[in-house]
């Protein structure tokens, strides 16, 4: 693709895709779904999907050069986007859309950590401010300032937070992936283990039958497509032409979906606390991606970022 303007396009395509994910999770949880059967849902429809997909590229594309590789793939998968797709969805049903999107965003914090202890990175001063900025923003969009009622409670809180963890272990060790094997063998074991892993918590045989008893198959397929399948295509397909910490900064535009969502679709109180925790949720993952860009400029991902 010759323009390379259409690759930030990408990402921000993408992040609008996982910025909505929260109205189907509204939509599914109306016919009776649980969170879990919800994640073995569109993570099982994506396995296919990809799998018809990538065929052209041959059986090279599922070769290991290790087996002990598959550990990493096994811990991105059920630590990583399982983790994070089921929490997320609890999160959603305890405390709202935009209250889940906006502590999916605890990610930022727990990236410095991991990323600390997997691939020896100081934690410095800068590293600090980061922390203290997103958890400041989750304290302002989770209402504990605001007098208004919003439905806050340590379950959905706890959930919150899990999905900031999935996420940032997802990112953090998909890295160590990533250095050997291609997008498309990384992602599409993502898909493979975290289906059998859902499919043990959700029991298939019942999901699938409940999927046509409420004749909700094309809903349920346009679910996996909207925040599976066409979501992360292109946000690697981005990140291939956009360095990292401006795609960090582009994809921020989920938290601000999500958000706006649950305002319009939901009735969902906007408060100048929560608009305040946006902002300073925004200003962390800014002063992440100068920092970052500052110090590599040839960073290709998450793990290589150090800090002054």
């Amino acid at each position: 693709m010759k323009n390379s303007k259409v690759y930030p396009l990408f990402i921000v395509i993408a992040a609008f895709c996982w910025g909505i994910s929260g109205i189907f999770t509204k939509v599914i949880t109306h016919y009776g779904f649980t969170p879990f059967e919800m994640g073995f849902i569109k993570t099982f429809i994506a396995m296919l999907i990809l799998m018809v997909y990538f065929s052209r590229k041959g059986k090279n594309i599922y070769n290991l050069q290790k087996r002990s590789d598959l550990k990493d793939l096994i811990v991105i998968s059920i630590l990583g986007y399982s983790l994070y797709s089921v929490a997320y969805i609890f999160t959603v049903n305890e405390m709202g859309v935009g209250l889940a999107g906006a502590m999916l965003y605890t990610k930022t914090a727990f990236v410095l950590v991991f990323s600390a202890v997997v691939f020896r990175k100081k934690i410095t001063v800068k590293s600090l401010l980061i922390i203290a900025l997103t958890i400041s923003a989750c304290l302002c969009i989770s209402g504990v300032f605001s007098s208004q009622q919003i439905p806050i409670t340590f379950k959905g809180l706890a959930w919150g937070v899990a999905s900031g963890i999935g996420f940032a272990i997802y990112d953090v060790i998909g890295k160590r992936s990533l250095d050997k094997y291609s997008s498309e063998t990384v992602t599409l074991y993502t898909f493979m283990i975290a289906s059998v892993f859902m499919g043990i918590l959700a029991n298939p045989v019942t999901t699938i039958t409940k999927i046509f008893q409420t004749n909700t198959l094309p809903f349920m397929i346009l679910y996996a497509m909207v925040v599976s399948v066409v979501p992360y295509m292109l946000y690697v397909k981005g990140l291939s032409k956009v360095d990292v910490s401006v795609a960090a900064v582009i994809s921020t535009f989920e938290l601000m979906v999500s958000s706006v969502a649950g305002i319009v679709l939901y009735d969902e109180p906007i408060t100048f606390f929560k608009i305040l925790g946006i902002l300073l949720m925004i200003s962390a993952v800014c002063v992440l991606s100068i920092s970052s860009s500052k110090k590599a400029a040839k960073l290709t991902n998450v793990g290589e970022i150090e800090y002054d």
